[in-house]
């Protein structure tokens, strides 16, 4: 498809504006790589791709009129001509009289459709934002009202309002905040009351110079023994105090420090979302805030957040005197956020695309499959799709195209066709990097094609992941495929059919050994978690069938097909031949002379099982890894 995008309202040192452009634009680059992109902006500000491309259009940035002009009359024949299958506007309003099949509309400007305050034209500091108010902003909501694209807003108080004064439905809202990425390894606010901060731009509505009457009035009663840092350099503001600190701008790295050690004052009566507020309360911050709309939405379920009218300076300057005198303290409780947040380009390919994937699962839900009984994977879909991500890494199956056609009516299911026999390390490796794209799950499920468990088994194993996660650094807590038992015992290595992994231990222990094509690519996994300090458990409360392979059995011992032996035997030899595997040398060396007298004397097809035995020795030998070249 050909997605046309307009902002060229956006330029570098242009705020939160132009932030959304270049995380979207980056995403779009590194991410998308079938669709067509053309993005209409004021300057060639990114790198360009084979598919994605910048059209400059400088001289729509020179005057509101001229812009004006191109989004009402003009625009349409320009854009026309590019023949977009979608069109999204990322500057609020939409263009009329373009011919897409899907037009979006990015509404992140709120002052068109806040009632907090009214801008006169007359006072200077407010005539830009009373022209954005009045005159733009009636624009935005006609365009809007005329046209009904599908709208993504931030907020459900956007959404409230935009449907109520654009008159058009709430179906055609859709409201996704921006991510909120919130590292575990964060501590609480932890500081002593004396250190205040807002990290915020110099706009009017922005508010500051509320803090610093209230400021005059705790000189004023004696009260000077605390400072407040502002994000902006000193020629930015008239504010002058000795309590004020003028630190510029600052990374987010930074700020994101500031919530452990200083109460955050946000006074802000103008936002689309208000990210630092979710910042500072994620992180156990004593949040100091205007009482406004989307103030309260944010913070509604947050213990340590007091409100103050955006003008009154001495109900502000009373709740700082509270917490300067610790009258005032943080609780020790975060807000829990359930939703994350979602990456723009995820949204609009929901909305383009026949791909929806839920927006709330924790677990992502990751089979592997090549030349599968479809029947059990619909069975999966039907019992787990309905709460959680299911992520199908096909390696060439036959019949994939056929079937897919049915799976993908699912809402819940993302299917990744690799078109060839990858081996399970490569497949499981895609569709982890997919599922860190979408950026959601906190947890990966990984199930083989021939594997079942029941939604009631997975959440129990959810269950008793977090809990051993408050004690020790797990790697994984599986499911177990014998009998029922009740205790959760420490493992050295784990199948990886059954396995619950948290994503943030991937992220520490690294993804899986591809070359290693199948086999010992879970056990290497697991030793290589062990070797980081990782601690793996079976779970003996929760049982889901799995099945190794060939149901046949010899001896009472299920067999595997012979050409597996190639990999067990080669993949074995290879690792416990490097010094970091090498205590494990004695014990696989015996497990594998075992397996030879097994496979050898008692099992079906012995000449088979002997050639594929000798061929795994040898190549590990000589260090040949991947797939089977039966040439070589």
């Amino acid at each position: 498809m050909r997605y046309i995008v307009n902002d060229v309202a956006a330029v570098p040192n242009g705020g939160g504006v132009y932030s959304i452009l270049e995380d979207f634009y980056l995403d779009v680059l590194k991410n998308d790589h079938e669709n067509e992109w053309f993005f209409i902006l004021a300057g060639k500000f990114f790198p360009e791709s084979d598919n994605v491309k910048i059209i400059v259009r400088e001289d729509l940035k020179k005057g509101k009129i001229k812009k004006l002009l191109f989004e009402l009359f003009n625009g349409r024949n320009y854009i026309n001509r590019l023949n977009p299958d979608v069109y999204i506007s990322l500057q609020n309003i939409i263009t009329y009289g373009v011919k897409a099949s899907k037009q979006i509309v990015y509404l992140h400007q709120p002052i068109p459709f806040q009632n907090e305050k009214n801008f006169f034209f007359f006072k200077k500091r407010e005539a830009k934002l009373a022209i954005y108010q009045k005159i733009i902003g009636h624009f935005i909501k006609k365009s809007l009202h005329d046209i009904k694209p599908t709208i993504i807003v931030q907020t459900d108080w956007m959404k409230e309002a935009a449907a109520k004064q654009c008159n058009i439905k709430k179906e055609n809202i859709i409201v996704r905040h921006p991510e909120v990425n919130i590292g575990n390894e964060k501590k609480a606010y932890h500081g002593n009351g004396k250190h205040f901060f807002y990290p915020a731009s110099g706009f009017l509505y922005k508010n500051h110079d509320i803090i610093g009457k209230a400021i005059s009035i705790l000189n004023k009663n004696g009260i000077d023994d605390f400072k407040i840092d502002f994000t902006l350099a000193a020629d930015q503001l008239n504010i002058k105090s000795k309590n004020i600190n003028y630190i510029d701008h600052q990374s987010r790295k930074y700020i994101m420090k500031k919530y452990e050690s200083d109460v955050l004052i946000f006074p802000s009566y103008i936002e689309s979302f208000g990210l630092p507020l979710i910042e500072a309360a994620v992180s156990g911050d004593i949040i100091l805030a205007a009482d406004t709309i989307f103030a309260r939405e944010l913070l509604k379920n947050y213990n340590n957040a007091y409100f103050f009218k955006y003008n009154d300076a001495d109900s502000l300057s009373e709740l700082m005197k509270k917490i300067i005198n610790h009258e005032i303290k943080a609780d020790g409780t975060r807000l829990s956020i359930n939703d994350n947040g979602e990456r723009l380009l995820k949204t609009i390919m929901n909305i383009t695309t026949e791909k929806k994937m839920l927006s709330n699962s924790e677990i992502a839900i990751i089979i592997v499959t090549y030349q599968p009984d479809w029947k059990i994977i619909e069975k999966n879909i039907k019992e787990l799709g309905k709460k959680y991500n299911i992520y199908i890494s096909d390696n060439g199956s036959n019949d994939l195209d056929v079937v897919a056609k049915n799976i993908k009516r699912n809402q819940s299911v993302s299917i990744l066709n690799n078109k060839r026999n990858f081996g399970i390390g490569k497949a499981q490796n895609l569709a982890i990097e997919q599922i860190e794209k979408d950026n959601q799950s906190k947890y990966i499920f990984f199930l083989d094609q021939d594997s079942f468990i029941t939604l009631k088994n997975l959440e129990l194993l959810l269950q008793d992941l977090k809990k051993l996660q408050k004690k020790s650094l797990v790697g994984s807590l599986a499911a177990s495929s014998k009998t029922v038992g009740s205790n959760i015992i420490p493992r050295e290595e784990l199948i990886s059919s059954g396995m619950l992994v948290p994503m943030e231990s991937i992220k520490e222990i690294g993804l899986m050994n591809s070359d290693l094509f199948i086999d010992m690519v879970d056990y290497e996994w697991c030793w290589r978690a062990n070797s980081k300090g990782f601690t793996l458990y079976e779970d003996e409360r929760v049982i889901f069938k799995h099945q190794i392979g060939s149901e046949q059995k010899v001896l009472g011992k299920q067999i595997i097909a012979p050409f597996r032996l190639y990999y067990v035997f080669r993949n074995t030899l290879y690792l416990v031949n490097k010094p970091v595997y090498k205590q494990k040398k004695k014990r696989w060396v015996m497990n594998l002379f075992k397996q030879t007298v097994f496979n050898s004397i008692f099992c079906p097809e012995k000449k088979k099982r002997i050639f594929f035995i000798y061929r795994g020795i040898k190549d590990a030998k000589k260090s040949r890894l991947g797939k089977l070249k039966m040439g070589m």
